[in-house]
């Protein structure tokens, strides 16, 4: 008798114990990156030191993402262009990048945003990307714009129509050129023009194209120069010979 009470408790005791573990919360497991891709922009090679790419956070703070592998991707990214990507953050070695670590200057002195160090798991370009703004580029003054029209700014983005040579539409490779104006004024000006990269192209048909430009890059140089950004700025986009004025708010 006291066997079988005994060996009721021992099955009673396991039972439990099997019901107590069904009823622990199952450890999830890791999400597929590739299933919820960032968009990212990719940036010049003059700045791969930095990053391969910039990413804009939900608080709209930058960061650049160092990628590893970035020797199997390099052929199949075009700078200025922006990216859907899947990836798994690393540690970051002492010598990738500007700085040490997610912070620091640079030897010879370039201050640096904070990055992250990462391996691509899968890439694919954003078709309707805008493309990049350059800030205070040194050849502004020798470029022509190909803008035609445009329907003023959304968001980060500034809307505009180009026009263009080329043997493609798919082809046209455009960045936005932006001139801070040096005048004193209540709000900041900046003349921008749409200039086509791929001036060399030979083929005499002529495009127009919708397109967009990422203008964070002026919100960025606020950071950069630690000043405080204003809370908007004046955007002054050439049309021909003729500016037409918009207002872009941080």
């Amino acid at each position: 008798m006291k066997k079988s009470i005994l060996s009721i408790s021992v099955f009673s005791f396991i039972l439990f114990v099997f019901m107590l573990q069904g009823c622990r919360k199952q450890p999830k497991h890791p999400q597929d990156p590739c299933k919820k891709p960032f968009t990212v922009m990719a940036v010049e090679k003059e700045y791969h030191y930095w990053g391969h790419f910039r990413m804009t956070n939900p608080d709209n703070s930058d960061v650049y993402l160092y990628a590893n592998n970035w020797n199997q991707y390099a052929s199949k990214v075009i700078p200025g262009r922006q990216y859907r990507i899947g990836y798994r953050e690393v540690p970051c070695k002492d010598n990738e990048g500007c700085g040490d670590k997610m912070y620091g200057i640079r030897e010879g002195g370039c201050i640096v945003y904070p990055k992250k160090c990462i391996m691509i798991l899968c890439l694919e370009e954003f078709r309707k990307g805008c493309f990049e703004t350059l800030v205070n580029p040194f050849d502004y003054d020798d470029m022509h714009s190909q803008a035609i029209s445009s329907t003023g700014i959304s968001g980060n983005s500034l809307n505009a129509t180009v026009g263009f040579s080329g043997c493609s539409p798919d082809q046209a490779n455009f960045k936005l050129y932006a001139e801070q104006v040096p005048v004193m004024s209540p709000i900041d000006v900046w003349n921008v023009k749409a200039v086509n990269m791929d001036r060399g192209i030979t083929c005499q048909a002529y495009f127009t194209k919708d397109v967009c430009f990422d203008l964070s890059a002026i919100k960025n140089h606020y950071k950069l120069m630690n000043t405080i950004p204003p809370a908007n700025v004046r955007i002054r986009l050439l049309i021909g010979s003729e500016y037409k004025e918009f207002t872009y708010s941080f």
